[in-house]
């Protein structure tokens, strides 16, 4: 949870919020499929109703977030690329989005998705 004083008062983001922004940036980065969940991961979100952004964990200390992304890749991109400017994304989308600064985009590539299976 990020906590800054305003000139007015405070303003709390939770790590769910980031965590958010980070899932639609996803969407927004040619080349990856979907985010990945394990087992508790899935667990969790049926809980806590967090569908959007399994596969997302966020560390927040002070005004600096660190963000772990699980993500699975479509066959044949060139995965360093995708990575890349996945990280680049997410971070310029958080940061502009709620004015803290984003230390760390870690992505875990889990999986890779061949047409065939995304059909079904």
């Amino acid at each position: 949870m990020i906590e800054q004083q305003l000139p007015n008062g405070q303003l709390i983001i939770n790590d769910n919020v980031i965590s958010l922004i980070a899932a639609y940036s996803i969407n927004d980065v040619e080349g990856i499929a979907n985010t990945v969940a394990d087992l508790k991961e899935n667990l969790i979100s049926v809980v806590t109703n967090r569908g959007e952004q399994k596969g997302i964990n966020v560390k927040s200390v002070e005004n600096e977030v660190v963000l772990q992304v699980k993500i699975a890749v479509h066959f044949g991109v060139k995965i360093h690329e995708v990575c890349k400017n996945l990280q680049k994304h997410i971070k310029e989308q958080v940061e502009m989005m709620t004015g803290v600064t984003v230390n760390e985009v870690n992505v875990m590539v889990t999986q890779v998705k061949f047409s065939q299976e995304e059909a079904k």
